[in-house]
């Protein structure tokens, strides 16, 4: 037998390395060692031999097939070199040197899915139409060359807008599929190619016809499969049944899409490179349409998962839809939860969607309004400006672009309409209103009655009409009346087009109650009955989101109250209290937190005082309780005596507090959570870190929902966390009565608990919820005016006026309360001083009811002359400080109380002073050194923190070792974000959530000499956001703060004279007293400053 010639034993080897790079699979090595055997086999192989350029042909198919897995253009790239070659150099049919020509095009066209560089497109296209020119009739490829050049026109069309490419390659297809069937090569492909051609075409018309079609072709390229359908033909079918979900809102077609898109998930055989995040952004978008209609949040996060996998799967110019969709997703996911981390995620998400996609393609005006969209929310969020501008030129673009997917275009005019309300409500501005009406009626216009954007425009159209009734210049006059009433007639239409489980059906019944509700208090004869009735509808409504469902709860509650159904009013409201502890969950931020219970001022006030009418003071007083004080209850919570549960569960013990002291501790700081009124304006660069640790607090909180689930299941636990029942809230006035005052828009009364008589309702006719507002502004505004801020003139007027609030206070809230307790005249000379509790609500909690009197400092008709005056944000926290005050004597603390000489006293305590005469950027404090050195005097084992030692992380530190601390220094109050006010140290704030987390050893006594340190937020007055309440979280029984502003001289008299009596109290063995300790000097500056309540009515005491 003659030996093989050199061609035969370079074919040899060439055909093994052929035979190993195909069998390599995903291994990379296996492969390579495959592909370097067939180029040492081509090396060896003659040029002008019979196999030299089959094999160079085979050996471009081998790097086509391995870029088809791996998606690495530079394989792509080397084959079309390859291809090119061979076309002017190697004896080719024209049948070959076709095959050859749509080779290059496919590897072009590879080559710009996976790199963008779409400049390729028309040599690609040019390739493809070069072959199908060069093919013969009966060509067994002509099909496939058809469908090739088909493709890359339809990409054309897709990446350049270019609708004559588009209409060319669907033409070009529909011939393929006409000469092909299931036995054709490519005939299933060139159906699919089709289908996703009319869905292309579909997106730039509201004509359904082309979606349609394009469903019906990819239904025949799945019927063609021999076996099981391709995931490129599953892929496809799943594409256009999500889109006619999209514009149907037809669950059966969302049910068959994720069928579809799962099967070729679970395809066993291996997916070329992007087919897969192909796949998983179809089924993510489908899943997020479902839970935007649904409100499922387990729907939300796997859809959230599924685009994350996505973007991470999808080739360059394809991962714009991954990414928009992505974004959109976490839009939806953070406008749901409140949770502002996933919406700054998103704005990161959608600006590379719009970066990284051709500035020509089909999806920009998606990419432009998707991005505009997360900017407005963002905008709406925190108020940055910048946001809304940037909004505003996206939207514009977007509604300027021609050839654009008319779903970009089409809500581009909708969102810019919502920004123009986002900005007239915030400007006050009521041309930009109608600029938003104007602009949403075009918007309205060009959608047909069937469209699905139909019902948000026109819900946009509603809230503009509303607007401009709100910022009309008369309130209630002819132009505020038509503008409700065309609100009113767009809520109907935007009701009509919707159906109960609609995504935005239960939206559309708030927007109808509540536009009814304020034409009904112009005057306007409305059916309150029906109002209501449509309201609860809404409020019961699982599928509907949260604020909406308590929005429309108030709309039920006040509806049917003032339509004369006082119970069902009752019912109404405190269904809505029962839902604001949802409104902020422990996966939240604070700031988010805060945002989110924005909407229940004055709700639990309302749901109280339509009780009180019904003669349930006890229920009354628990809805106070329950819909008041949210965040603290959480904060109290976090204080729970574990013991019983250690004992019955050591590991559930330990699983809970693991959990517990990780929630409570604040959010590490990021730019994004750092934000809110006044915040970064550009916080984006941090977003992905601030959605890693918003994933995984969400995950602690789902668990720790689950395992106290799991505790209350244990003997004796089945309350564990829950709110305290009323016996337990009135046996918290056991040392004195504790007076809630209630105010509400229907009536207002105090709530008089002791714990012999239980809870006494004392009406308040002559206190108004219109009067406490006025009041409250007239304090929070007007301090500095009486400070002398804008001269002599204008402070003696702000005086009277605070002088006179005084007044009224003591006529129409004390003295009916002081009358009802028997205090009517000062105490007995050396007869203990009696103790009262207020627990004001609402905005009343900015007053000083303790200052509350008329007359000459001598006319006994002062609370200040009657009782000793403490505050509680809530009857439970000074439940839960009573606790902590007895958890400390039982562990050798010196007892407080009301009671004399108490065996077994201690020494004086060795507090912590923080004095900063001097801060950075801030005016000086000269009475500090003074407070300080009267500290030292009294208390020599104290330890001072100074200058530059007084840091955040040192005073944090040295807390932990000192039962009493007392600050010197400025504060800041922030009524719009108070989680962010502040005591100011060195080197920056310890704000109201640090000084919460703070775990100190032995708390007794916080003293807070700052500005405002008692002062809260002006948007949440009732959930106690402020210092003096957080350091009581903190652990401290009594603190000591303020609720303005103080004059330096006067503050340091008051704290001299406050410590001086406290220590003396200490070394005749008395009981710790801080309350009456303070009152005195209090008492005593009224005396000098009678009608100048802002000098000496400030300081307060919270605590038992």
């Amino acid at each position: 037998m003659p030996a093989p010639s050199s061609d035969f034993a370079a074919g040899a080897r060439f055909a093994l390395g052929a035979a190993l790079a195909r069998c390599a699979g995903a291994d990379a090595e296996r492969w390579r060692g495959g592909v370097e055997e067939m180029l040492r086999g081509l090396e060896q192989l003659r040029a002008d031999g019979p196999d030299y350029w089959d094999c160079r042909t085979e050996y471009a198919e081998a790097l086509m097939e391995r870029a088809d897995r791996t998606g690495e253009p530079g394989l792509y790239e080397e084959a079309v070199v390859l291809f090119r070659d061979g076309l002017g150099r190697a004896p080719l049919s024209r049948a070959q040197d076709a095959v050859r020509r749509s080779n290059i095009g496919f590897g072009l066209m590879n080559i710009v899915t996976h790199t963008g560089r779409v400049e390729l497109i028309d040599e690609a296209v040019a390739a493809h139409r070069e072959a199908v020119d060069r093919s013969e009739p009966g060509d067994r490829f002509a099909t496939h060359l058809l469908l090739g050049l088909g493709e890359a026109l339809v990409t054309c069309g897709e990446f350049r807008s270019d609708t004559a490419a588009l209409e060319e390659g669907i033409t070009v297809l529909r011939r393929a599929v006409a000469a092909s069937d299931a036995a054709t090569f490519g005939g299933a492909d060139c159906r699919t190619a089709l289908g996703d051609a009319l869905r292309n075409l579909a997106r730039l018309s509201t004509d359904p016809a082309s979606l349609e079609e394009s469903v019906r072709c990819h239904r025949e390229a799945v019927a063609m499969a021999s076996g099981p359908p391709s995931p490129g033909a599953l892929l496809g079918l799943g594409n256009s049944l999500g889109a006619l979900y999209h514009r149907s809102r037809d669950t059966r077609h969302a049910d068959e899409a994720e069928r579809h898109y799962e099967t070729a998930l679970a395809s066993p055989g291996p997916m070329a490179y992007g087919l897969r995040g192909a796949v998983l952004t179809g089924l993510g978008f489908v899943r997020w349409l479902r839970a935007v209609g649904s409100g499922d949040e387990a729907l939300r996060d796997r859809a959230v998962a599924a685009l994350r996998e996505a973007v991470d799967r999808s080739p360059r110019l394809r991962a714009g839809m991954a990414l928009t969709n992505l974004g959109s997703a976490l839009m939806d996911r953070g406008l749901a939860s409140g949770n502002r981390a996933w919406l700054a995620e998103a704005v990161t998400v959608l600006r590379r969607a719009l970066d990284d996609s051709p500035p020509a393609a089909v999806e920009r005006t998606l990419h432009l309004n998707n991005l505009a969209e997360a900017l407005r929310c963002w905008y709406e969020t925190v108020g940055d400006p910048a946001a809304a501008d940037e909004a505003a030129v996206l939207l514009r673009a977007a509604m300027a672009v021609p050839q654009g997917d008319r779903g970009g275009t089409d809500l581009a005019g909708v969102n810019l309409g919502a920004l123009l309300i986002n900005r007239a409500l915030l400007e006050a501005d009521p041309r930009l209103a109608d600029e938003a009406r104007r602009v949403l009626e075009d918007a309205v216009a060009r959608f047909g009655p069937g469209h699905p954007s139909r019902p948000h425009a026109l819900q946009k159209l509603a809230s503009a009409w509303v607007t401009c009734a709100h910022l009309a210049e008369e309130r209630a006059g002819a132009a505020a009346l038509r503008a409700l009433r065309n609100a009113e007639a767009a809520a109907l239409d935007s009701l009509a087009a919707t159906s109960h489980g609609h995504g935005l059906h239960g939206v559309s019944q708030m927007l109808l109650s509540t536009v009814r509700l304020a034409r009904a208090a112009l005057g306007e004869p409305v059916d309150l009955a029906e109002v209501a009735r449509l309201a609860r509808t809404c409020a019961r409504a699982p599928d509907t989101h949260l604020g909406v469902r308590i929005r429309a709860a108030r709309a039920w509650g006040v509806a049917a109250a003032n339509g004369g159904d006082r119970a069902e009013g009752l019912e109404g409201c405190a269904y809505a209290v029962g839902l604001l502890p949802l409104m902020a969950p422990r996966s939240l931020a604070r700031a988010d937190q805060e945002a989110r219970l924005q909407v229940s001022e004055g709700l639990a006030s309302d749901a109280a005082a339509l009780a009180i009418e019904a003669g349930d003071a006890g229920r009354a007083l628990a809805l106070l309780e329950q819909g008041r004080g949210v965040l603290l209850a959480q904060g109290l919570d976090d204080r729970t005596d574990v013991s019983r549960l250690r004992a019955l569960a050591p590991g559930l013990a330990a699983e809970f507090e693991r959990i517990r002291d990780r929630l409570s501790d604040p959010p590490r700081a990021t730019s994004v959570m750092g934000t809110g009124p006044g915040g970064p304006l550009t916080p984006f660069d941090g977003a992905h870190e601030a959605a890693v640790l918003a994933e995984d607090r969400l995950s602690l909180t789902r668990r720790w929902e689950r395992l106290l689930d799991e505790i209350r299941t244990l003997p004796g636990l089945d309350g564990f966390l829950r709110p305290p029942s009323v016996p337990e809230l009135v046996a918290a006035a056991a040392e004195g009565p504790v007076v809630v005052v209630n105010v509400s828009r229907f009536r207002c009364d105090a709530l008089v608990v002791t714990a012999d008589a239980g809870i006494d309702v004392v009406p308040l006719p002559g206190l108004t919820l219109r009067d406490v507002d006025a009041w409250a502004a007239e304090y929070v505004e007007g301090v500095g005016t009486a400070y002398g801020r804008n001269g002599v003139d204008d402070a003696v007027a702000m005086m009277r006026r605070l002088s006179g609030t005084v007044g009224r206070l003591w006529t129409t809230v004390a003295a009916p309360v002081l009358e009802r307790l028997g205090l009517d005249a000062a105490p007995r000379e050396g007869a203990p001083w009696p103790r009262v509790w207020w627990c004001p609500t609402g905005r009343l909690s900015f007053l000083p009811l303790h200052a509350a009197g008329r007359g000459a400092a001598d006319s006994g008709d002062w609370v200040l002359d009657r009782a000793v005056s403490s505050y509680t944000p809530t009857v439970r926290a000074l439940a839960r400080a009573r606790d902590g005050l007895a958890a400390g004597e039982r562990g050798g603390r010196a007892s407080t109380g009301r009671g004399g000489p108490v065996p077994g006293g201690r020494g004086r305590p060795a507090p912590l002073v923080v004095a900063l005469e001097e801060t950075p950027g801030a005016a000086p404090l000269p009475g500090v050194a003074r407070e300080a050195a009267v500290l030292r005097e009294l208390f020599p084992e104290g330890r001072l923190l100074s200058g530059p030692e007084a840091t955040v992380a040192a005073v944090g530190r040295a807390l932990e070792a000192h039962p009493w601390v007392h600050f010197s220094c400025h504060g800041v109050s922030e009524l719009l974000d108070p989680s962010r006010s502040g005591l100011i140290l060195y080197d920056g704030r310890l704000t109201v959530s640090d000084a919460a987390a703070r775990r100190p050893g032995s708390p007794e006594l916080a003293v807070l000499s700052a500005c405002s340190a008692a002062q809260g937020g002006i948007r949440i007055p009732d959930e106690a956001v402020q210092l003096a309440s957080s350091f009581q979280l903190a652990g401290y029984p009594h603190v000591i703060g303020t609720l303005w502003p103080v004059a330096d001289k006067l503050a340091t008299r008051l704290t001299e004279d406050f410590y001086t009596t406290l220590a003396a109290d200490l070394d005749r063995g008395r009981a710790l007293d801080p309350a009456t300790a303070l009152h005195h000097p209090v008492r005593a500056l009224r005396d000098r400053y009678a009608q100048a309540p802002h000098l000496w009515a400030a300081h307060i005491h919270t605590g038992p």
